[in-house]
């Protein structure tokens, strides 16, 4: 069976805990902290259509409004101004556009006025600023801004939130990525460990913009240095504007913003719940289980290092029911791996084939930007220069893994459209596992689309023994 996949910017989670239930994270609420990039109407939008916030939004199935209006209520408001620099805001007497110091302020002040009500526990938060900062402010006033706007708005209840990377080609904010970005890279895991209990992810957000300048074609896109549109008279000045990149001066059209609006459609959708034993999500939104025992890949980039791996086995010797019990993945050019079996005999965490000892909260570096980070007492997080995050849990018997993943082209493993385990299957040299004795074991491969389970759907058999 072949499925069409949205490989964007996905996420899965996969586990094998006991309790068969999954489901997909969803958000029914969006809030946005930014500039002219983002702005669809708070101040003075620069786009012939609407901003990748609005198309955001759109795919969601979100309402969003703007900070104009008086009585949000439960819809999602944008907050992001032209202009915008992330903590310096208007000189007076002026009062726009506002800082997005003063736009999380702004948020605040609704919920001080009983304006507005969300549900922290679908509602993503969305910070998209710095590209108006460029060498003015330093990466130390950065990060403490920035700080401060996340601080603010956990304290108000907002648990999901992402931190957008800025553009690097597009040539009149190139300083701002080159002094800011890095600032963002380092911060995210900082915040997730101050914040153990929400999820902080570094979007790739001015990324998804490079990529169409760097590959045009793949995006429908033929003019990336054109404008198609005159301030000045307010007029187009092109006849498919549909195929440039430029609308405004420095500015993405509409189609470019509908362009990453989708992909970080599907980059907010990279979280998800699952449980079995084990139970996976695939990037489609397929549910489905698979008894099989080996190490496999779980899931895999064909754009950069990003590589999951697991080792399942059986609960008990004998037993039809298998279990997640090794992960590992490549690090900055360094192995990582979680094992419960070796868990009292050494370690738990593995670097290099040698145990590690983190503390909670604590953060180790790892190669060239890479990081590893000890959440709580038995969770755990990957972080890849790349911006990909992958989480591991201890539950003591198996392992539960969850992934952030923020990256662009095709995606492999068990968690893609292929739904053919045995495709996945590692042995020799491609296991970065140590070498056990390969068993002959039965599977059972269950499908299910959405809420609608088709039992038995397969049923591989890679054994000689009669069911």
């Amino acid at each position: 069976m072949n499925l069409v996949a949205k490989t964007t910017a996905l996420a899965l989670l996969a586990s094998s805990s006991m309790n068969p239930t999954a489901s997909a994270h969803t958000f029914t609420d969006l809030f946005v902290f930014g500039d002219s990039y983002s702005d669809t109407g708070a101040y003075s939008p620069v786009t012939n259509g609407s901003t990748a916030a609005g198309y955001l939004a759109q795919d969601f199935g979100i309402t969003l409004t703007t900070s104009k209006d008086p009585a949000p209520g439960t819809k999602g408001i944008n907050f992001a101004e032209s202009g915008a620099r992330v903590d310096v805001g208007p000189a007076p007497p002026a009062t726009q556009p506002r800082s997005l110091t003063q736009q999380v302020a702004e948020f605040q002040s609704y919920l001080s006025a009983s304006a507005l009500t969300f549900n922290p526990g679908s509602s993503l938060f969305l910070s998209l600023g710095g590209l108006n900062d460029h060498t003015s402010a330093t990466q130390t006033q950065i990060a403490a801004a920035t700080t401060a706007q996340i601080v603010t708005l956990y304290g108000l209840g907002a648990r999901y939130f992402e931190i957008g990377l800025l553009p690097s080609l597009v040539p009149v904010f190139t300083d701002s990525a080159v002094n800011i970005n890095p600032v963002y890279r380092s911060l995210v895991p900082q915040l997730q460990a101050q914040f153990p209990d929400a999820v902080i992810g570094l979007s790739n957000w001015g990324t998804y913009y490079d990529d169409i300048i760097r590959n045009p074609s793949q995006y429908g896109i033929t003019n990336t240095t054109d404008l198609c549109f005159d301030f000045s008279t307010q007029r187009q000045t092109c006849s498919t504007p549909k195929t440039y990149f430029y609308s405004y001066a420095f500015h993405p059209s509409d189609a470019a913003h509908h362009i990453v609006g989708d992909a970080l459609y599907q980059e907010a959708h990279a979280l998800a719940t699952a449980t079995g034993d084990p139970h996976f999500t695939t990037y489609d939104g397929v549910h489905y289980d698979y008894q099989g025992i080996g190490d496999f890949l779980l899931t895999g980039s064909s754009v950069d290092q990003f590589e999951m791996q697991v080792r399942t086995r059986s609960t008990y010797d004998g037993s039809g029911v298998t279990i997640m019990s090794e992960a590992a993945a490549m690090l900055c050019n360094h192995k990582v791996t979680f094992d419960i079996d070796r868990a009292s005999a050494g370690g738990f965490v593995w670097l290099d084939n040698s145990p590690i000892s983190l503390s909670v909260r604590g953060s180790r570096p790892i190669g060239d930007g890479c990081e590893l980070l000890e959440i709580s007492s038995n969770d755990y997080r990957l972080i890849w220069n790349t911006g990909e995050m992958l989480d591991v849990t201890d539950q003591g018997t198996y392992l539960d893994l969850s992934s952030w993943l923020g990256l662009l082209g095709p995606m492999e493993g068990l968690l893609s459209s292929e739904l053919d385990p045995d495709r996945w299957r590692l042995t020799g040299a491609a296991s970065l596992f140590s070498a056990v004795p390969e068993p002959s074991t039965l599977t059972l491969l269950s499908v299910g689309i959405g809420l609608t389970v088709f039992c038995v759907m397969r049923r591989r058999v890679i054994s000689s023994k009669p069911l």
